[in-house]
């Protein structure tokens, strides 16, 4: 058993030092050394995250809002183009013949049957109307409002007996109020589909009498779909209803019992039926909204060699639009081969600009490539510039040497201005490149 280790020859140790001076050596060295690794670790994700700031699997789009265009710009292809102010107006069209929307309480028409009869059961159990109930009285428009010394004029005094002829004595009058309310019930059909609106409402809501508008019939919930019956205004008041051709006035002759008693029964409708409809809201601006999902948009087409931009004049908003859609409709005709050439030529130029900014760095300024935190906020600095640049130069100002000039100011103060000089011009390369932008 050997206690100490075999010896090295002469022929070792001399392999130990050359392989000790080659680069490759020293290389391999240096990357033993974690320090070292996390500032290549660094500068590795400060490539990758350029590489995404300047979308380099794209090409630059080098127009921009009040240019100037000496010669003109022809379409290179067919493409189309979503017109989005025209599609706005056709929404706007579209929501303008929506009606609005209004929830039908159908309730209280069914209610009202029942006051019809408790109301009628009170004129058959007694003979003088003073008798009557004044709430009764009023409803048929019989009240004291309507009286002369206590007498009901000639009109009125004819339309109370013929109420209690109708009824009849009171062996018959249950028999016959069941038929008076049965040929109510038919005959007030048309208002629990249309509902009943106030006038107060129409006004409110400046409704036309031939204005559409959609009533909600069967809600479901407020998730469930809804349905709705559209109407007009002048079908959902209930005086036009009453008035000569009105829905309700039609139907008189349809009713026999009902059309003895019309004038009893117009003032008793008048006073005793409600506004049954109510603006919804919600409903209302849920429909607009579907509307608006289902207009379809207004696109423009142009055809291969269609001028974009009259030569000599300037680039608008619009323009700008239309030169867009026909770079969106380039670029999707790029194959994806294309596109990783473009990330390895965009990788390419930040490796040697990398290259050429690292040698300074190492032979005049070595506190910051050797110092970690240092050099990751040097990079941090150069990636915020480039992407406040780039954000900077899609508007019409053009503003994007503000994030340039800022970064190179404070480089030039707390480093020197040779630093500083070399940082903006690897900024304004990249700004350049990336914007469509030229050299001169």
């Amino acid at each position: 058993m050997r206690i100490f280790s075999p010896r090295k020859t002469r022929n070792i140790k001399a392999a130990t030092l050359t392989a000790g001076t080659r680069w490759s050596g020293r290389i391999l060295s240096r990357l033993r050394d974690v320090d070292v690794l996390l500032r290549l670790a660094i500068a590795a994700a400060f490539l990758l995250l350029m590489i995404v700031i300047l979308e380099s699997w794209l090409a630059p789009f080098r127009y921009h809002a009040g240019e100037y265009i000496a010669d003109g710009i022809l379409a290179r292809l067919d493409f189309e183009r979503i017109n989005v102010r025209k599609t706005e107006l056709a929404r706007l069209e579209r929501e303008r013949l929506v009606p609005p929307v209004f929830r039908n309480d159908v309730q209280f028409l069914r209610d009202l049957e029942y006051r019809l009869r408790t109301d009628l059961f009170s004129v058959g159990s007694v003979h003088d109307v003073h008798d009557l109930a004044a709430d009764v009285r009023g409803a048929f428009g019989l009240n004291s409002d309507n009286t002369i010394d206590g007498t009901l004029p000639p009109l009125l005094a004819r339309d109370w007996q013929t109420l209690q002829a109708v009824i009849g004595p009171a062996s018959m009058a249950e028999r016959r109020i069941d038929e008076i309310v049965g040929e109510f019930t038919q005959f007030t059909a048309p208002l629990r589909v249309s509902g009943v609106i106030a006038p107060e409402e129409v006004e409110r809501r400046q409704l036309a009498l031939n204005q559409p508008i959609a009533v909600l019939i069967n809600d479901g919930g407020t998730t469930g779909e809804l349905e709705f019956a559209e109407v007009n205004v002048a079908d959902a008041l209930l005086q036009e209803n009453l008035k000569a051709g009105g829905r309700l006035a039609r139907q008189w002759n349809q009713f026999p019992s009902l059309a003895r008693l019309q004038p009893s029964l117009e003032r008793w409708l008048l006073q005793r039926v409600q506004p049954t409809l109510t603006f919804d809201d919600l409903a209302t601006n849920r429909r607009l909204l579907a509307i608006r999902e289902e207009t379809p948009d207004v696109t423009d087409h142009y055809n291969r060699g269609q001028v974009l931009v009259a030569p000599g004049t300037n680039i608008d908003e619009e323009t700008l639009e239309v030169l867009r859609a026909q770079y969106e409709a380039l670029e999707r005709l790029v194959p994806w081969t294309d596109r990783v050439i473009r990330v390895l030529m965009v990788a390419a130029l930040l490796v040697v600009l990398g290259f050429v900014n690292a040698i300074y760095l190492q032979r005049n300024e070595p506190r910051l490539i050797r110092n970690a935190s240092r050099l990751a906020i040097y990079l941090a600095a150069i990636t915020l510039a480039v992407a406040c640049g780039r954000l900077l130069a899609s508007g019409s100002w053009r503003a994007e040497i503000t994030p340039l000039l800022a970064v190179v100011m404070v480089l030039a103060i707390a480093y020197n201005q040779v630093l500083a000089a070399m940082t903006g011009f690897s900024l304004s390369l990249l700004l350049t490149l990336s914007t469509g932008g030229g050299m001169a």
